[in-house]
């Protein structure tokens, strides 16, 4: 098997990967702080347990093979990879917290860290996709600006003709 190894651009990819779950913890913890809802907490949050989540999901994520593109050529297909990467990262960061007590969640906990960090991570790669086509439109319009210009002065000389025209027969 071919080992992979990320260039440059990917570890910045990785990176804010890496904000977005450690935001999406943080998110977790203040929830079930406020007690909003019914989840049931077993054990406390800890840093041991935020790094044994991100390294289940991001060894998964990069043996899936969702760091092999970059972000602004991403097709479907990647989105797909992500999600069961996701998904199969908090499987195992569920069962690795069955097999060491000291690392519990608990299900309902371990399911809205998954799936919370799945929404954030697919919402930034679509805002980012929306950013740049924007940015790619807003590059061919301030491009062609010069020829829009021109041919909006055309537009107008032609609207106008028929009067000069007919004023210089009239003189």
């Amino acid at each position: 098997m071919k080992k992979y190894i990320l260039p440059k651009r990917r570890y910045e990819i990785l990176a804010i990967d890496i904000g977005i779950l450690v935001m999406v913890y943080f998110a977790t913890v203040l929830l079930m702080m406020l007690q909003i809802g019914s989840m049931q907490v077993e054990g406390r949050f800890t840093f041991a347990k935020l790094v044994l989540f991100a390294v289940c999901v991001f060894v998964t994520r990069i043996e899936v093979g969702v760091y092999r593109n970059i972000w602004r050529y991403d097709k479907v297909n990647v989105y797909i990879h992500l999600v069961a990467a996701d998904a199969i990262g908090g499987m195992l960061f569920y069962v690795m917290g069955r097999l060491v007590t000291s690392l519990r969640l608990g299900f309902a906990v371990s399911v809205v860290m998954t799936m919370g960090l799945v929404i954030v991570t697919l919402l930034s790669r679509f805002i980012y996709h929306k950013h740049m086509l924007i940015m790619e439109l807003w590059t061919t319009i301030s491009s062609n600006t010069i020829y829009i210009r021109l041919m909006w002065q055309l537009l107008v000389l032609e609207m106008l003709m028929p009067d000069l025209r007919m004023s210089c027969y009239v003189i």
